[in-house]
């Protein structure tokens, strides 16, 4: 094997692998969001069947799995703290660490942002690069505006939804990425078989909040 056909063997594999990583950061993150509440994170985290799957994870997947719960923690605090627009608020956590990006209308909001940050369990370090704007001062987020209940309304069928398929002993969860938008809930991964994937569909469709599935997985091939 030449040198270049190694060097892009490798790339595709690296690329494979940052795909999944980022589909189980993404899974973690949205069942914070999902949940919205520290004790049902917890919930979450204890249960039996879940602690399975996470024991079964490589030691790469583990950590971006961590990383994503702490990010979706720190999401789900800033979503519900009525003096912060957390749509304008973006987070990255690499380990202990959290990265705070985005605008914020004064130095007070940007200070509670990163103490908001630092409650959460495992959180030590803030990065704290958010920039003080004039610009965020126009945009109040009120939680009672009919988007934000509807966005809160789609991540937690998204969580529910996730943390289904991840319970489900004859469904690969962590290779099934899930989007909601308007209750409509959207499927894409691969999986092995053509019954998994239809298990998948019919998991999801018995679920009440669900209003309809589009199922985009695709079964690998052999």
């Amino acid at each position: 094997m030449t040198n270049q056909v190694k060097a892009q063997t490798l790339s595709a594999t690296q690329s494979t692998h940052t795909a999944q990583f980022g589909v189980v950061k993404k899974i973690a993150l949205a069942v914070c969001l999902g949940v919205a509440s520290t004790a049902a994170v917890q919930s979450f985290a204890e249960d039996t069947s879940i602690q399975t799957k996470i024991e079964q994870m490589s030691e790469d997947t583990k950590t971006y799995f961590n990383n994503g719960l702490r990010e979706g923690k720190i999401e789900t605090a800033l979503l519900f703290n009525d003096n912060l627009n957390s749509f304008d608020i973006d987070v990255e956590v690499n380990g202990s660490k959290a990265l705070l990006r985005g605008d914020v209308p004064g130095g007070v909001e940007k200070e509670l942002a990163e103490e908001i940050a630092l409650s959460v369990e495992g959180i030590d370090e803030v990065d704290n690069l958010l920039m003080i704007s004039e610009s965020a001062k126009d945009k109040p987020m009120s939680k009672d505006d009919d988007s934000f209940l509807s966005a809160v309304e789609d991540a937690s069928i998204s969580a529910q939804v996730k943390m289904k398929l991840l319970a489900n002993e004859f469904v690969d969860g962590v290779d099934i990425s899930v989007d909601t938008n308007k209750n409509v809930v959207t499927l894409e991964g691969k999986v092995k078989t053509e019954a998994e994937k239809d298990l998948a569909q019919q998991l999801v469709e018995n679920m009440e909040s669900v209003s309809s599935v589009e199922n985009r997985i695709e079964v690998r091939k052999s």
